[in-house]
């Protein structure tokens, strides 16, 4: 990922829209690149200070290195999970794979032993 793609994806970063199968990806484009930390930190407080508006809620700043490292944890959570859930889903489908081959071959067996012929 580049610096442009990155600030592209940002508002849908910071508002949760954007493909957790691509935050690994952002994620790891923006804590090397001091440039787009330093735009993730203009871009969260801007749209803090937008949703106080919306909400007619007094703006509490907050510290921006802070609330970048809050949002980078918690994606880094998300990603994480899906992740794990990735894993768990490729282990189920394997275990389902094989069940399939087992149950055949137990039922060709089954039937071999029963007198049928096969072919």
């Amino acid at each position: 990922m580049n610096c442009r793609e990155a600030c592209r994806a940002m508002p849908d970063f910071l508002e949760g829209a954007y493909p957790v199968s691509r935050q690994e990806e952002f994620l790891q484009h923006v804590e090397n690149c001091a440039d787009c930390r330093e735009e993730l930190a203009v871009t969260l407080t801007l749209q803090m200070a937008l949703n106080a508006l919306d909400d007619n809620t007094e703006f509490i700043y907050m510290d921006s290195d802070e609330g970048v490292k809050k949002v980078l944890d918690n994606a880094a959570a998300r990603v994480a999970h899906y992740n794990r859930y990735l894993r768990i889903k490729w282990a189920i489908g394997t275990a389902a794979g094989w069940a399939l081959v087992l149950t055949c071959a137990l039922q060709i067996l089954y039937w071999m032993q029963a007198g049928f012929r096969l072919f």
